[in-house]
């Protein structure tokens, strides 16, 4: 970092010594220019009306072109630019094709979408709107969808794959530090051992190569310059129940543990959770179901066999987060280092995930307190000034 930070210093400096010397010729240019309008002048060699008329000229010129600096064309975007800023690839339209086929009534949701777009734009979506169509086809898909892309190229510092997918990657400066060991320790190694294999000619990867990813529900992966995305084999869906529980004794063996692990069969606890999980058995024929999604809680279908450790695919923050099984809350423990998981009974359940952290109910009381509270003082203000204005 320190070398890196030493040659971004270097080349900065460099181009502020350019910049500086540009600006020291112009200046140098137009001081001898002046000076020889001023001789000029005094000389009586030409017209005075010339010499002003051509000093306007040089004085235009020079404006002109530090103007053009910052008020260039290139300095300018337009409404639409800056409200659609990314235009989708061949392989996002590819992932579109292939996923719009499983949402229900996709031609009437797409519709829905556009016309609110229209009526945000009061515009008609033609063909020059074409970046808000698109907007409004992937709207539709993130809505009715839950699986996961991952960016090759560049995932960890990417916001273009997050503009029109669920995504693996983006960036964000305050990401949590438990996250950010996995990105390093997990997730980076395995892009790596995906680059390698698909400079071998492989191409059907998936949670051998991968179980990081396919905790992650994976679906399809973005190669830098193809027009097609590639198929990750292996995702495992936004939860999914395990046979086994491996108990571990420390954040490193539980971290370390997942490059070998077969993730739909096993799961690594660490043993702080041991009282509270207890003993997991194998759930037996069993089918979960996301029944709908949200950020701040979702909501699921559950049916088994015999029960056991339900693991979803989001990763486990313990500050705010509760679960509950039919209603009844039940605790929530970290799964494979970062993900959630929650013990679920024998039998059909709905599990519900919310995310309401203490004080939340408190401040928002607080805040149509101090609301109601302020509208009162505006109208005792507004009664009282019309009385004074009376009188």
């Amino acid at each position: 970092p320190d070398m890196a930070m030493e040659q971004l210093g270097n080349r900065v400096k460099g181009m502020r010594v350019d910049v500086f010397r540009a600006d020291v010729l112009r200046a140098l240019g137009l001081s001898l220019l002046g000076l020889g309008v001023i001789v000029t002048l005094v000389k009586r060699w030409v017209d005075a009306r010339w010499v002003v008329i051509g000093t306007v000229v040089v004085v235009a010129l020079d404006m002109g072109s530090v103007n053009n600096r910052y008020l260039g064309p290139n300095n300018y975007e337009t409404v639409l630019d800056k409200r659609f800023p990314f235009e989708a690839t061949p392989a996002d339209r590819a992932i579109l094709a292939a996923e719009q086929g499983s949402v229900s009534d996709f031609e009437g949701k797409y519709r829905a979408a556009q016309a609110r777009w229209e009526d945000k734009l009061d515009a008609k979506l033609t063909r020059r709107y074409a970046r808000a169509q698109d907007a409004a086809a992937f709207e539709v898909l993130n809505a009715n969808s839950h699986h996961r892309v991952f960016d090759l190229a560049n995932p960890f510092n990417d916001a273009r794959t997050s503009y029109f997918h669920k995504s693996v990657g983006g960036y964000h400066g305050a990401k949590l530090r438990r996250y950010q060991d996995f990105i390093e320790r997990v997730l980076t190694p395995e892009r790596a051992a995906i680059i390698a294999q698909i400079q071998a000619g492989q191409f059907q990867l998936g949670a051998d190569v991968a179980p990081g990813l396919a905790m992650l529900n994976t679906k399809y992966m973005l190669v830098p310059r193809a027009e097609q995305p590639l198929p990750f084999v292996g995702g495992l869906g936004p939860a999914w129940f395990v046979d086994k529980v491996t108990w571990v004794g420390s954040a490193e063996e539980e971290i370390s543990g997942i490059a070998g692990l077969n993730p739909s069969a096993k799961a690594l606890v660490h043993t702080e959770f041991e009282a509270t999980l207890g003993q997991v058995n194998a759930p037996g024929s069993n089918d979960v179901t996301l029944e709908k999604y949200h950020p701040e809680g979702s909501t699921y279908s559950v049916n088994s066999e015999r029960g056991g450790l339900l693991v979803l695919s989001e990763v486990h923050y313990p500050v705010g987060w509760t679960a509950t099984v039919d209603g009844e809350e039940v605790p929530l423990v970290r799964v494979n280092y970062i993900l959630s998981g929650l013990e679920v009974p024998a039998g059909e359940h709905q599990v519900q995930l919310t995310f309401e952290p203490e004080g939340w109910g408190t401040a928002k009381m607080l805040s149509r307190a101090g609301s109601l509270l302020l509208a009162a003082l505006l109208g005792l203000s507004i009664r009282f000034g019309s009385r004074e204005s009376e009188g």
